[in-house]
C-alpha cells in the first residue's frame, strides 16, 4: 500500500479499496497504521482525503556556525507542498533539499542571515513594520495617517520568516 502511494504520489481510500480488493475497514486499519508510523499523511478533508507520502527526512551533514543556526532556528518557518510546518533549522534544511542546494547549505545559511538582517532594519522596536513611506510614495494622496504591518510575507528566495512574536 505504502508502494502504492509513493509510486501515485497521493491515494484515496476509495482508490486504494479498489486496488486492493479489500474491505474499507482493512484499508482505514493499514492507513491508520501507516499514519502512526509517519510513512504517510493526511491531506484535505471529508469527502475528499488523500493519503500522501511523508518524505524521508535525510540529515544533511552541514557545517553551519551555531550562531548563524541560531538566528535561523528562531526566524525561519517552511511551509511544505501539504502544508507542513517546519520551524527553524529544520525547515531551512528542507527548503535547501526542496531547491536541490544540499551542497550549498553552509553558504545559503549566511546568505539567508545577511538577508534577515538587511529587512530587519525595516522593524521598529516593537515588531511593527511602518509602511506609511512607502504607502504615501506609491499612492500619492492618502487618507491613513500610519501603516503598521507585522511581519514579511516572504524574503526574497528564502521564503517565509516569522515574525519573534510567532510560537
Amino acid at each position: 500500500m505504502l508502494g502504492y502511494i509513493r509510486t501515485h504520489k497521493q491515494a484515496r481510500a476509495h482508490d486504494l479499496v479498489k486496488v486492493f480488493g479489500i474491505s474499507q475497514v482493512a484499508i482505514h486499519k493499514q492507513l491508520n497504521n501507516l499514519l502512526s508510523k509517519s510513512k504517510i499523511s493526511k491531506v484535505g478533508k471529508p469527502p475528499l482525503v488523500f493519503y500522501v507520502p511523508k518524505e524521508e527526512k535525510e540529515e544533511i551533514e552541514v557545517d553551519v556556525p551555531s550562531d548563524i543556526k541560531k538566528i535561523i532556528d528562531k526566524n525561519y518557518l517552511y511551509i511544505s507542498p501539504v502544508g507542513e510546518l517546519l520551524y527553524g533549522f529544520e525547515g531551512f534544511a528542507t527548503w535547501v533539499k526542496s531547491v536541490k542546494e544540499e551542497k550549498r547549505l553552509s553558504k545559503l545559511a549566511i546568505e539567508y542571515v545577511n538577508t534577515l538582517n538587511h529587512f530587519k532594519k525595516h522593524f521598529q522596536n516593537n515588531n511593527w513594520i511602518d509602511a506609511t513611506k512607502k504607502l504615501r510614495n506609491t499612492f500619492g494622496t492618502t487618507y491613513v495617517n500610519k501603516l503598521l504591518y507585522a511581519d514579511f510575507y516572504s524574503l526574497p528566495k528564502f521564503g517565509k520568516t516569522k515574525s519573534s512574536s510567532n510560537p
